[in-house]
């Protein structure tokens, strides 16, 4: 305890050194607090929440250990560090050196590293948020180009003529006799029946939703022209497009909603050959990989892949950057809850990364976690 105190005088003597030698160079500089620590008993990390760490990896220690921090682990707001194996449970005064310009910034926090206890049940759900304010009403698209009337059925074929009767003999001729008074003129016979109608022609030629009649072949075959997407039309498959490429002739849709709340990613400790894809257009490699390395059922990946809409088979678990493309177009698209959300890139062999889709934030974490699934197609 006589050296935490130590610890502790010399961190306020510090800190009071760099408020005045900051003020008297004339330069404003924010100190670095820590707010918040956790650690990740599996995983043997520390992290730690505050503000004003700057962007350059300074030095962490916890006690008299010096902790290692990977690069893009040190950030403004959060830093993670690894704890060293066989690392024992107790108090330890934890110091954040901050690198600056004139003198290194220095903040520090008792933590306390205690024996892994057992997970305490779920806390009651927070109160819903208030709803948010209605979005101004789009301007209606402008109407699209009427497409040319089919061509006329065939009209059917005649019925039939009945087989003629056979002619009688034709009797002797008589005496023609005197010519009748001519008789009144009897009543209007009564309309006939409507004859029965004819069969119906056959059904002109169409084009499919998203596409208008350019013009005809040779044969008199209609020839299809397929509309550009926009973000937020819906697309081939009946999802909403938030990806395109081509000028809108391809791109990315995504289910309208989510196809699971709690799927972990799988095969914890297991590396999958091929699933390491972050760019845009390897989320169908990625999941392909996923499957053919991972038997386990309902992982993200396998209920991605198993999702069907509208006859469409070929769905499949976003990669790094097609996920970030899916949160920036979230309104769009819709039905997202602000929570984690799978991709389909492997981090390595216990870890994968996901997305937190209230703010944006990508992360690599235990593929135990059990997160969202939305999936995505290519058209």
């Amino acid at each position: 305890m006589k050296h935490i105190a130590k610890r502790i005088a010399l961190v306020l003597f510090l800190s009071t050194l760099i408020i005045t030698t900051v003020t008297v160079l004339g330069h404003t500089q924010g100190l670095p607090v820590i707010t918040h620590t956790w650690t990740d008993n599996v995983e043997m990390k520390i992290y730690i929440e505050g503000r004003n760490f700057g962007s350059t990896i300074g030095n962490v220690k916890l006690g008299d250990t010096v902790l290692q921090v990977q690069v893009g682990n040190w950030l403004p707001t959060e830093i993670v560090a690894e704890l060293p194996a066989g690392i024992e449970p107790g108090s330890y005064l934890l110091i954040v050196t901050v690198p600056n310009r004139w003198l290194p910034l220095i903040a520090a926090l008792g933590v306390t590293l205690g024996a892994e206890g057992f997970q305490g049940d779920p806390g009651p759900p927070g109160p819903a948020g208030a709803t948010g304010a209605t979005g101004a009403t789009g301007a209606t698209g402008a109407q699209g180009i009427q497409g040319i009337q089919g061509l006329k059925g065939d009209t059917g074929d005649k019925g039939d003529q009945g087989i003629q009767g056979i002619q009688g003999i034709q009797g002797i001729q008589g005496i023609q006799g005197i010519q009748g008074i001519q008789g009144e003129r009897g009543d209007k016979g009564d309309k006939g029946e409507t004859g029965p109608a004819g069969a119906a022609g056959p059904t002109g030629q169409q084009c499919p939703q998203g596409s208008f009649v350019g013009g005809f072949d040779q044969q008199g075959n209609i020839i299809c022209t397929q509309l550009p997407y926009r973000i937020g039309d819906t697309g081939p498959a009946g999802g909403k497009v938030f990806y395109i490429t081509d000028g809108g002739f391809h791109g990315l849709e995504a289910a309208p909603a989510d196809q699971s709340s709690d799927a972990a990613w799988g095969c914890y400790g297991i590396l999958i050959i091929g699933a390491d894809g972050t760019a845009v257009g390897t989320g169908a490699q990625n999941t392909a990989d996923i499957l053919a390395g991972c038997p386990t059922a309902g992982i993200a990946a396998r209920i991605a892949d198993d999702y069907t809409l509208n006859g469409y088979t070929d769905w499949f678990l976003p990669s790094k950057d097609e996920l970030n493309l899916l949160y920036q177009q979230k309104v769009v698209v819709g039905g997202f809850a602000g929570d984690y959300y799978w991709s389909s890139s492997e981090d390595y062999s216990a870890t994968a990364w996901y997305q937190y889709f209230t703010i944006g934030t990508q992360y690599y974490g235990s593929k135990s976690y059990t997160l969202r699934v939305r999936a995505v197609r290519a058209f």
